[in-house]
């Protein structure tokens, strides 16, 4: 074979196996597997950033996480029971909380339009009848702004302590 193909062919695998080992050592980082190597001076430096309080000599040990070592059939079976894409699957609850915040957005909206053209009583005024009242109004859309936002941040909290949970 030729030595300019051989070497070719070589930097190709090179390459490939490069990307295997990063994709992996991604992966078992994203999954917390991975073991804590500490700075040997107890120094915070680019390499060990990472830090955790040692209760034990009440300093702050740094250390930087190293991905474990596994085989390539560990690999492969580690693959099967973790999905690579993020699960986008929403909660149930937040779901329904979602879902009424944003009708009481709605329904505050067209009540504030609907309650705001208040009917004035007949008086001595040549406008008598009806007119929108911005004060009745901006009351209907300041509860529906407030109640809406309250739901939306419960089911936001919801999504967010699911994720907490699943990790």
């Amino acid at each position: 074979m030729n030595d300019m193909l051989k070497n070719f062919i070589e930097s190709k695998i090179n390459e490939e196996t490069e990307k295997n080992q990063k994709e992996k050592n991604e992966l078992l980082m994203s999954l917390n597997l991975y073991e804590k190597v500490y700075a040997p001076d107890d120094c915070h430096s680019e390499e060990y950033s990472y830090s955790e309080w040692d209760s034990a000599t009440s300093k702050n040990k740094f250390y930087k996480p190293v991905p474990i070592d596994i085989t390539d059939e560990e690999y492969k079976e580690l693959l099967k029971h973790v999905s690579k894409k993020e699960d986008k699957t929403e909660n149930s609850i937040a779901i329904a909380l979602k879902v009424i915040a944003w009708t009481i957005f709605i329904v505050g909206a067209i009540a504030g339009f609907a309650f705001g053209n208040a009917k004035i009583p007949d008086t001595y005024d040549i406008y008598a009848g009806s007119a929108f009242s911005l004060t009745i109004a901006f009351t209907y859309w300041s509860i529906a702004l407030v109640s809406g936002t309250i739901f939306l941040a419960f089911s936001e909290i919801i999504n967010l302590l699911e994720k907490i949970k699943n990790k």
